[in-house]
């Protein structure tokens, strides 16, 4: 099974098996989103993702949708652009997290470990329709690897993941965060996130060194 990161422009896919999408819930304002442009180096098209407040002043998202970024903007649901730097990037984790110059109104609570079998919510931020939520069955608790880079806790999603996904947090039935969407596979309504533990981890890391300026591919 081939594993593909979802950060790019949206493409719409079918329903994911055994997910009713009547069964959504409306968690995508729960929590305050934003959307990620990362305009990359060599001029090549612009690189977009989702992004969750994880602090009042942090918001994660995918690290594999910051790799050669000239310049990263931040969006509001209510379509404001904010100022942020990328003060923490894992690769191997595949989590970044950024700072941003105004306080998020709903931060994310990070959940306990996920459970197979369990329905969750995907809340993500697409450009041309804003939060929208998106109905998941946890399949398997994992360790994945994307590119070949950095074995993680993960989970297996059977999910419509789409591109621009990536960096979308998985909620559970209370709207807590027990991950985020990292990848999908090729031609199937499967996806993969990052576990909640991860994200604690990095942003634990994040408190222990101090925030460093990451400097722009170009």
């Amino acid at each position: 099974m081939v594993l593909v990161g979802c950060g790019g422009p949206a493409e719409s896919r079918s329903a994911a098996h055994g997910v009713d999408p009547a069964q959504d819930r409306v968690s995508a304002h729960a929590i305050s989103l934003y959307r990620v442009a990362v305009e990359l180096c060599g001029g090549a098209d612009v690189q977009r993702a989702t992004a969750v407040a994880v602090d009042d002043d942090l918001v994660a998202t995918v690290a594999h949708s910051l790799v050669g970024a000239k310049r990263v903007t931040v969006r509001s649901v209510d379509q404001r652009d904010i100022g942020a730097t990328v003060v923490y990037l894992d690769a191997d984790r595949d989590i970044a997290l950024l700072r941003i110059d105004e306080p998020s109104a709903r931060v994310a609570v990070l959940g306990p470990p996920a459970e197979s079998g369990a329905r969750v919510t995907i809340a993500s931020f697409a450009e041309e329709t804003g939060p929208t939520d998106k109905a998941a069955v946890i399949v398997d608790l994992v360790e994945a690897t994307l590119d070949g880079r950095g074995r993680r806790a993960a989970i297996e999603l059977d999910a419509a993941i789409e591109p621009g996904d990536s960096g979308a947090p998985v909620l559970d039935d209370r709207n807590r965060m027990v991950g985020m969407v990292f990848a999908t596979a090729r031609d199937e309504p499967t996806g993969w996130a990052v576990a909640a533990l991860e994200i604690e981890a990095a942003l634990e890391e994040l408190d222990r060194s101090g925030p460093g300026e990451i400097p722009p591919a170009c």
